[in-house]
């Protein structure tokens, strides 16, 4: 019964307005819910899918509501005519003598005319469900072959082993709370990256992804969003649909919804840990490689990329919260819809029954008439030939007639199912002609849309280069001012210093150029000219400055740049002195600025004294200062049992043994 069901031409205009009617109501709640949050819009569409797949069981193993079909006008019953009335009572004739014996030449053999073969042709459900199981098994063999594309493409894959995709794969695992394993494998068959699998779910990246490591947050987050929120099983599920439903083109679209409903959503769980604007720049990056749109997968780079784009960049989009009031609505009435419409059954109208035909009343009953005498016996007679001929004819002529009605009713019916056949076969073809012009037209629309994105992001990097070239003139700018201002400075420095030389020439000139000549002599081989006093002037070589030093190393002679060096390196005269106290009065000037700068201070002298070593170099000193040998590393040194020298604690301490 089921079965005689299934392949009745009614049964399957039944499933295509009831599928029709589900999907066109889910669409209808989608564009109704467009200013709501992508996951909601998701969980309308992927109501509706499991509603369509449910939609055969609930028609055929459920009770039914029958519904009478719509009808244009109703046909007059046809009410059999009344029967004639009565005949005229006729007078009852004499009874005939049936003992006469009557002899006919023979008895003619019965003549019927030979029934025309009837035309073979296949029953309209027949060929209707012919026509139906083909479409489902090219997508079904459409499915399997996506199936084993992906387990062909995870099988040659390899591990990927890159440091930064580990790191951010662990990162997005944390982030998503996802506690199943995730295989991350790269291959060169993958168009762009993708995930599928249920149990033990799979992450295929080619390897232009993989080379750029910067957008492996991005491209991971998306994935394991598409992990964690199951999108895989829903996929399967919508192609499953399409196979079952193929005929209507609302499901295809249906299914399209379903797949860039999921594709958004897993966008915005996504962002939860990755900058936006750098998200959308992977997005454009992936949309360039987009490609294997058979293949049953989630992937980053499907269709709608610049309305993605469009809600990534979206502050306000991106803040709309899930699960809203409205959506729950949307929800219940989609099951409110589908379900009643899933029980209906059309059924035809009853015709009248016409009125019952009056009954003639009972004759009377013929009055008894008396009995006639016998009649003489008559003799032998012979019936003639051209009675029986006539009588054939009229036989023969009769069948004829009723053969031809036969033959007439046979045409009309071939006729009829010839119609239906043709105005199936025209349906077909113009639903197959409309899901062709549907997708040309995705087509174009992905394309337009992949160009405004390369657009936006042609846009993006012309914004990012003015950004650029605008802080390069900044910078310009800020370089030119900053050159004019040195050479301001440098202008009145030079200022300042022809008066500062001025103002020395005229001091060294009148106060103290006899005083400056005589400590000269005592420190230098000669008089000092009219630079050198300038430049002593400048650094706070004074005339007490050189009495000072004069007065502390009274052997020692020194050139004007020395002087100046020593004023420059901090070696006044205080701090000579303390160098001399520490036991380092006669070294040269060159080796005291020499300790001075690597931070040999008499302090430190002194420790090393202490610790054994009271006399050493100015080379030996510096040394071991640079290298870090300390009092106490000497001291540790010693007590291996030898006191080492001076070069052998440097080289103790290169090695790590002190």
């Amino acid at each position: 019964m089921i079965l005689e069901l299934a392949t009745s031409p009614d049964f399957f205009l039944e499933m295509a307005w009831k599928s029709a009617a589900i999907a066109g109501v889910a669409l209808v709640a989608l564009t109704l819910l467009r200013a709501r949050s992508a996951a909601d819009r998701a969980a309308v569409v992927r109501l509706a899918v499991m509603l369509l797949l449910a939609l055969p069981v609930i028609s055929l193993a459920l009770p039914a509501l029958q519904v009478e079909k719509p009808v244009a006008a109703i046909e007059t019953a046809k009410v059999a005519p009344p029967p004639p009335p009565p005949a005229a009572e006729a007078p009852v004739a004499a009874p005939v003598d049936t003992t006469t014996d009557v002899a006919l030449p023979s008895d003619p053999a019965p003549v019927t005319a030979a029934p025309l073969p009837p035309k073979k042709k296949l029953p309209t459900g027949l060929m209707l469900t012919m026509v139906y199981a083909a479409g489902v098994l090219l997508l079904a063999l459409r499915l399997v072959a996506g199936l084993w594309t992906l387990r062909r493409w995870t099988a040659a894959a390899e591990p990927v082993r890159s440091p930064d995709w580990a790191a951010s794969l662990r990162r997005a695992r944390t982030r998503s709370g996802l506690a199943r394993p995730v295989t991350l494998l790269a291959s060169a068959d993958v168009p762009s990256p993708l995930s599928w699998g249920l149990r033990a779910p799979v992450i295929l990246i080619d390897y232009d992804t993989l080379d750029r490591a910067e957008d492996a947050d991005a491209v991971l987050a998306h994935e394991l969003a598409h992990v964690v929120r199951r999108d895989w099983a829903m996929l399967m599920l919508s192609r499953l649909a399409v196979a079952l439903f193929w005929f209507n083109p609302l499901v295809w679209l249906l299914e399209r919804a379903l797949v860039q409903q999921a594709e958004e959503a897993a966008d915005l769980r996504a962002l939860s840990g990755v900058e936006p604007v750098s998200y959308a720049r992977t997005l454009v990056a992936c949309g360039s490689q987009a490609g294997g749109r058979l293949v049953p997968a989630n992937s980053i780079a499907r269709q709608g990329l610049a309305r993605r784009v469009r809600a990534v960049l979206d502050e306000k989009r991106r803040g709309t919260p899930s699960g809203s009031g409205w959506t729950g609505l949307a929800m219940l009435l989609c099951i409110a819809v589908s379900a009643p419409i899933a029980a209906i059954e059309l059924v035809s109208p009853q015709a009248p029954t016409p009125p019952a035909a009056p009954v003639a009343p009972p004759a009377p009953p013929a009055p008894r008439t008396p009995a006639a005498p016998a009649a003489p016996a008559a003799p032998a007679a012979w019936v003639d030939d051209a009675d029986i001929t006539d009588a054939v004819d009229r036989a023969m002529a009769a069948v004829e007639l009723s053969e031809e009605q036969i033959e007439a009713i046979q045409e009309a019916a071939e006729a009829a199912a010839d119609a239906a056949v043709e105005r199936a076969e025209a349906i077909a073809e113009a639903e197959a002609a409309r899901a062709e012009a549907i997708a040309d037209a995705e087509s174009a629309r992905e394309e337009a849309e992949a160009a405004r994105a390369e657009a936006d992001q042609a846009r993006i990097e012309a914004g990012r280069v003015r950004s650029k070239a605008d802080q390069a003139r900044a910078e310009a700018d800020r370089t030119r001012a900053e050159a004019d201002q040195a050479r301001i400075e440098a202008e009145q420095a030079r200022i300042e210093a022809r008066i500062a030389a001025t103002q020395a020439v005229r001091t060294v000139r009148r106060t103290d150029i006899a005083v400056s000549n005589r400590a000269a002599d005592r420190t230098q081989t000669g008089p000092l000219s009219v630079e050198e006093l300038v430049a002593m002037k400048m650094q706070g070589v004074d005339a007490r400055y050189l009495r000072e030093l004069a007065a502390l190393a009274p052997r020692i002679r020194l050139s004007a740049q020395e002087i100046v060096a020593t004023k420059m390196h901090g070696l006044t005269p205080a701090r000579l002195r303390e160098f001399a106290d520490a036991g380092h009065g006669a070294t040269a000037i060159d080796d005291l600025m020499a300790m001075r700068i690597h931070g040999v201070t008499p302090a430190f002298i002194r420790e090393m004294a202490a610790a054994g070593y009271p006399r050493m170099s100015a080379d030996d000193l510096v040394a071991m200062r640079i290298h870090g040998v300390s009092a106490d590393s000497a001291r540790r040194a010693a007590a291996q049992g030898r006191r080492p020298t001076a070069e052998e604690l440097v080289d103790m301490k290169l090695r790590g043994k002190i």
